[in-house]
């Protein structure tokens, strides 16, 4: 069943990225296509009886579809122009380094000034809203600006997708170490994980969605291992980072509490916070001057931005807002429409189901499925719910899966998908 089924999606996947990658050239399409086949090839010969060895052919498959695409579009766009072959997300978040840099406050300059401005947008009569809001946490150019700074200062220019393609490389990393146990199972997660379309669509074009996988994915290593304190840090760091990874937060906390067996006790507080704080503190450290800095401003683009009732942004995609608008209860995309109150309801029951479903098995597994499952209930009441956003919900649900099924065909791994609770290390 393991070998059959990680051929099939190694073969697919590599099909899918002959057919969707955008090379402007024959021949290169054809020269990368001879390669692919040749690793296909050597896959099947050696994945039944070389697991080590169809684990590498996988990585190179990953590096010569993901990897080298996301190299192309990096040169292209140094060739063409900076608003062209990227993501205008990347984009604003290079430009926003360069206004920190230049002593002004990212949240509220606005970035008419920059390549953003030429970034292509469908005319519909309003000004592309990525103009005027910086909708991510500080964590998301802190975290970049010594690496922007260095390659700037040695090359002039500077791709945000440089500092991707290494998350993507911790990511892979973070996967193997997580099944080094079964490392037959290798290759089923990293083709899975990597070689679904919207995953690495949106990767190349500069999606910074990597920057959550990679924190959840070393995290859950982390405790895996038994690691409270590092996977407290990487969280506390994805929290400065991104909103989406808030519930995942939540859940993973969650789930080791239970493992500790934490029964609300001062000691077991205590021993809690011993290891909790970087999850706070980071955060704090990251948000809070820019809060002190400009609080309209970062809430604007942090928080109202993303609300149902703001008119920020227009109603996008597959949530309740876009079906609405469809069902002609909205006349425009740009009206007001909240629907924040059945939001809260609807993601407090999610969490409570969660926490309880946890409670009567816990494992990363139903961490990880459960953040998702929240996640994916505050963007079904978002302004906006687009594919980008299906990709993350698809990517959680897949790495959770897997977690489920190599697990259950792994009794060495059973603490990924069973926890072994017990009481607290004092």
């Amino acid at each position: 069943m393991n070998k059959w089924l990680t051929k099939i999606i190694v073969a697919i996947g590599a099909v899918l990225f002959l057919l969707t990658a955008p090379l402007q050239s024959a021949m290169l399409r054809g020269s990368i296509g001879v390669v692919v086949l040749f690793l296909l090839v050597l896959f099947a010969i050696y994945q039944t009886k070389h697991p080590s060895v169809a684990a590498w052919i996988s990585v190179a498959l990953i590096v010569c579809t993901i990897g080298f695409t996301t190299v192309f579009f990096i040169v292209l766009r140094h060739q063409d122009g900076p608003h062209l072959w990227v993501h205008d997300s990347t984009l604003q978040t290079e430009e926003a380094m360069r206004a920190l840099l230049d002593g002004r406050n990212p949240y509220a300059v606005d970035f008419r000034s920059t390549p953003l401005v030429d970034w292509l947008w469908q005319p519909d009569g309003h000004d592309n809203p990525a103009l005027d809001h910086y909708v991510y946490f500080p964590g998301m150019f802190i975290v970049g600006l010594p690496f922007f700074a260095a390659v700037d200062a040695v090359n002039g220019w500077y791709d945000q997708r440089m500092l991707h393609l290494i998350l993507l490389g911790m990511l892979i990393w973070s996967l193997a170490r997580l099944y080094h146990s079964r490392r037959q199972w290798i290759p089923l997660v990293l083709t899975v994980a990597f070689l679904q379309p919207l995953f690495f669509y949106y990767f190349i074009i500069g999606h910074n969605d990597i920057v959550m996988y990679a924190v959840l994915a070393v995290s859950a290593l982390a405790l895996h291992r038994k690691r409270k304190i590092t996977a407290a840090i990487l969280l506390g760091i994805g929290c400065a980072v991104k909103q989406s990874v808030l519930p995942f937060t939540l859940f993973f906390i969650w789930y080791q509490l239970i493992e500790d067996g934490f029964r609300f006790s001062r000691q077991d507080i205590k021993n809690v916070l011993g290891w909790v704080w970087p999850v706070i503190v980071i955060p704090a450290v990251c948000i809070l001057p820019f809060m002190l800095w400009g609080f309209g401003d970062f809430w604007q683009d942090t928080f109202e931005f993303f609300s149902s009732a703001s008119v920020l942004s227009p109603i996008n995609g597959l949530g309740i807002t876009g079906l609405l608008y469809r069902w002609g209860v909205v006349p425009t995309v740009w009206s007001p429409l909240d629907v924040r109150i059945p939001q809260i309801l609807c993601v407090l029951v999610v969490v409570g189901v969660c926490l309880v479903w946890m409670k009567k098995r816990n494992s990363l597994f139903r961490a990880l499925i459960c953040g998702t499952l929240c996640l994916a209930t505050v963007w079904f009441f978002a302004r906006s719910f687009n594919l980008s956003h299906l990709g993350v919900i698809i990517e959680g649900l897949v790495m959770s899966g897997i977690l489920f099924y190599v697990s259950r065909h792994s009794p060495a791994d059973q603490n990924i998908s069973k926890g072994t609770a017990g009481p607290i290390s004092r």
